[in-house]
């Protein structure tokens, strides 16, 4: 999205606390806005593409009530068209912490991203509130890939409104 999120990681722990951050973003208008954000900041790639478990092209679907929620979509001829790609592919050096909130496309991104989960088990914070079987179905699949995780729920929102979890997993 914007770049908030790296932002207050490094408001809190420092510019010094990393080697390298990659942010990806597939809205252009939200992209120039993420680039302009993170300017200030050393060693930060950003990236206009989709993360999902296969390269290719998909479309941006907008979603009306904020870019922020807008998915990548194969079906919507209309929307910008969008590269996609894998953590695998797209970064070659070891990941040491995934954070994604992809509207729904965790589970394809942590199947792009299964050489590094096996090989480096970086930490994962993941949205697992976009679908019903997110909450059980992405541990699942962090398990199998890499067996030996350690998992955590962090809720945020009301309690009428439970809208924002988070799944831990080190």
């Amino acid at each position: 999205y914007v770049g908030d999120t790296v932002a207050s990681y490094l408001s809190v722990y420092g510019v010094d606390c990393y080697s390298k951050i990659y942010c990806y973003e597939i809205t252009p208008a939200v992209f120039a806005e993420l680039e302009l954000n993170l300017a200030p900041f050393p060693r930060i790639e950003t990236r206009r593409k989709g993360v999902l478990d296969r390269p290719g092209r998909m479309t941006v679907a907008s979603c009306p009530a904020s870019a922020s929620a807008n998915t990548l979509s194969r079906e919507d001829p209309a929307g910008e068209s969008v590269e996609v790609t894998t953590l695998d592919l797209d970064i070659a050096e070891p990941v040491t912490l995934i954070k994604a909130d992809i509207e729904g496309a965790e589970y394809a991104a942590l199947l792009g991203a299964a050489r590094h989960l096996r090989e480096e088990r970086p930490r994962l914070a993941l949205s697992v509130y976009h679908g019903h079987d997110d909450l059980w179905r992405i541990p699942l699949l962090v398990d199998a890939l890499a067996p030996g995780y350690t998992f955590r729920l962090r809720h945020r929102g009301s309690p009428l409104f439970p809208t924002e979890i988070t799944l831990f997993a080190t």
